[in-house]
């Protein structure tokens, strides 16, 4: 792979989310440290929750290997919702992936009157209706984890379509527009140290790497809710038809940034961390895995819709 000749050209990443948020800080970290191989630039394609963006990929020239999209497993979701009609691992072509190790925090206002999330399932019990709570795009990962959430702990609230960064969704709950907002750890850890908002809880293990600030914030597993659990893979894809070497190159070079010194302390500094998966074929067969599992996920939850 270290010879074949890729880039041969500029390339563009595609940031399927808006500028801002946690993904697209991710992609820009990561097109820096590739600007030594070449030259990377990101742009932002979020029309269609990042379908076209997707589409816009798979009709590339493979040849070139030029544009590439920089997008998470929710990508299955729309494929396996109806969102898109692109198989995820058949119409175009995976060739780095790696797992975020920040989990889901369950995000509320500074002001709200709940500080734990008892206090929270107690506070809609008293007020059913009255708490709204931000569920992503429809078919996304977080109408999935909403909807865990819902589940397991019976929370009564309403659902509200949110669209844009996680950034922005979090706004709206500093705002009053929203009361609840599942988000990542990224996103959540700048408000937090501010005073901005209250975390009541997180959706999965801490990790290593989880920033101080966090300390004592209950995992949901530990006070009885285990379900919610749904993941989130960052996962690059380039055009389907190209020489296999290219993609494991593709792979090599992605992997090479990842481990850049400087890439390494950007994520610590913003208490982000990924487990990359390995190399091309390696990735291609724990993301046909991960997409087994996401559409588990998804049957699951629309047999919970009835």
């Amino acid at each position: 792979a270290a010879e074949v000749n890729w880039p041969n050209t500029a390339v563009q990443m595609v940031c399927a989310y808006a500028a801002g948020g946690g993904t697209d800080i991710c992609c820009r970290t990561m097109a820096e440290a590739l600007s030594e191989y070449g030259n990377f630039g990101v742009v932002n394609n979020t029309d269609g929750g990042g379908v076209v963006g997707w589409e816009q990929v798979r009709t590339s020239n493979p040849e070139t290997c030029d544009q590439l999209i920089f997008a998470l497993n929710s990508m299955f979701l729309s494929y396996l919702s109806g969102v898109s009609d692109i198989h995820p691992l058949e119409d175009i072509e995976p060739v780095f992936a790696m797992d975020s190790a920040a989990g889901y925090w369950v995000v509320v206002n500074k002001d709200a009157p709940y500080n734990t999330l008892e206090e929270l399932i107690e506070y809609g019990k008293a007020n059913p209706g009255k708490l709204t709570l931000g569920s992503g795009a429809p078919g996304s990962s977080m109408t999935i984890i909403t909807s865990q959430f819902i589940s397991s702990t019976g929370l009564d609230c309403r659902l509200a379509a949110t669209s844009g960064s996680d950034a922005d969704a979090v706004a709206m709950v500093m705002g009053g527009n929203l009361d609840i907002y599942l988000t990542n750890q990224t996103t959540t850890q700048t408000y937090l140290e501010a005073g901005e908002v209250k975390v009541l809880a997180s959706c999965h293990p801490r990790s290593e790497k989880t920033p101080a600030v966090f300390d004592g914030i209950p995992e949901m597993a530990d006070l009885g809710y285990e379900n919610v659990k749904m993941g989130s893979t960052i996962i690059v894809w380039a055009p389907k038809g190209a020489d296999e070497a290219v993609y494991e190159k593709i792979n090599e070079l992605f992997v090479a940034a990842y481990n850049d010194p400087d890439v390494q302390a950007a994520y610590a500094e913003r208490g982000a961390s990924y487990n990359p998966y390995g190399n091309y074929q390696e990735t291609k067969a724990t993301l046909a895995d991960t997409y087994n599992a996401c559409e588990t996920a998804w049957n699951d939850y629309m047999a919970s819709q009835g």
